[in-house]
């Protein structure tokens, strides 16, 4: 389970830094394209959220969508990483099931912060069992 965890969290990464360096090919030839502020470092999946910096930015549905990803995968509630996560015109939608509220608020929050997302369709449901 834990390996799967990490997995995951490889992967959101992966695809983050992948997306990062295509919208840096985006830019103009006169553009400069910084990257002061995005330095990676052990962090919550708020932290993720608020310093997204230029990738944001663009706005794609695919940037947005591994941004909202990697927060989730990071935030110390494992069970975040495993909400399904979709993005259509800046617009994002979280399907799945999440054990308690509290994990639920987080999730819609964590998503709410992510730069250039326009609005959250939340499709969760609390997981009463247990």
């Amino acid at each position: 389970m834990i390996e799967r965890i990490h997995l995951k969290y490889l992967a959101a990464s992966i695809a983050t830094l992948s997306l990062l360096a295509l919208s840096a090919c985006d830019k103009g030839a006169g553009e400069k394209t910084s990257m002061a502020g995005n330095e990676q470092h052990s962090s919550t999946g708020a932290e993720i959220a608020g310093n997204q910096g230029a990738a944001a930015a663009t706005g794609t549905d695919a940037t947005l969508t591994a941004l909202v990803r990697t927060a989730l995968a990071h935030d110390p509630d494992p069970t975040l990483g495993q909400i399904d996560v979709q993005v259509l015109a800046g617009r994002v939608s979280l399907q799945g099931q999440v054990p308690t509220q509290a994990a639920h608020e987080r999730a819609l929050q964590l998503a709410g912060t992510v730069a250039g997302v326009r609005g959250i369709d939340d499709r969760l449901s609390v997981n009463s069992s247990g």
